[in-house]
């Protein structure tokens, strides 16, 4: 059997109602079409999930771009000469997000599809092992906070 396909449509809430945005609107009002006159639907609203966008270190709120653009940095630097999809991998087994596959070898969990909380959360534990000294170099590594710290 064939899956079905929803589409997401996205707004915001302006004076106590809510407003697809003009693109949307377009796009949902041709998707009810699509049904039936007198035909009963489903509506979820729920707070939009961000997406962390590319590696790059840039936007305030790029997760994705202060995970890659600092801790992973400090990180590198500090092992040396490694590929960083490697290092990220192993952080995550050292900061214990991952899991155990059949035969005991232990795998990391991936990164790609955690919300933002869950991602910020994640990136604490990195601060935080980094910290301990003997993990990541003698003395231990400080790894600042998305606001503490500027790229260029």
């Amino acid at each position: 059997m064939a899956k079905k396909i929803h589409p997401k449509f996205f707004g915001k809430i302006s004076n106590g109602r809510a407003a697809l945005y003009p693109t949307d609107k377009k796009y949902f009002d041709g998707y009810l079409n699509t049904f039936m006159d007198g035909q009963e639907i489903e509506m979820t609203i729920k707070n939009k999930f961000k997406k962390r966008t590319s590696k790059q270190y840039g936007e305030g709120s790029n997760q994705n771009g202060y995970y890659w653009g600092v801790p992973m940095v400090i990180i590198s630097e500090e092992m040396g000469e490694f590929d960083k999809e490697d290092l990220h991998n192993w952080i995550q087994v050292q900061v214990g997000h991952s899991r155990m596959m059949p035969g005991g070898t232990i795998v990391p969990k991936g990164t790609s599809k955690l919300s933002a909380g869950e991602f910020e959360d994640y990136c604490a534990k990195v601060r935080m092992w980094c910290a301990i000294p003997g993990n990541l170099c003698e003395e231990g590594a400080y790894i600042p906070e998305p606001h503490e710290v500027e790229v260029e």
